[in-house]
């Protein structure tokens, strides 16, 4: 891990903007410009961000009759 102050950014890639490897590129090469070290680009959600939205649509999914997986 480099020395000195550390961030994280999340970024929301919207429906029909292009495709998240094209904006991970983009990501890296706007940080390589600046001088900045990624440590990370990584696409998808965390196994823990996963597991939230899936409880979270379960009572979506009951109010509209759909029903517990």
């Amino acid at each position: 891990r480099p020395e000195g102050e550390g961030c994280r950014v999340r970024m929301g890639l919207p429906p029909g903007v292009g495709d998240a490897a094209a904006a991970l590129a983009a990501v890296g090469r706007a940080s390589q410009r600046a001088g900045l070290t990624v440590v990370e680009l990584r696409a998808g959600r965390t196994p823990l961000e996963e597991r939230f939205a899936e409880v979270t649509a379960a009572p979506a999914r009951a109010e509209r009759g759909g029903g517990a997986r």
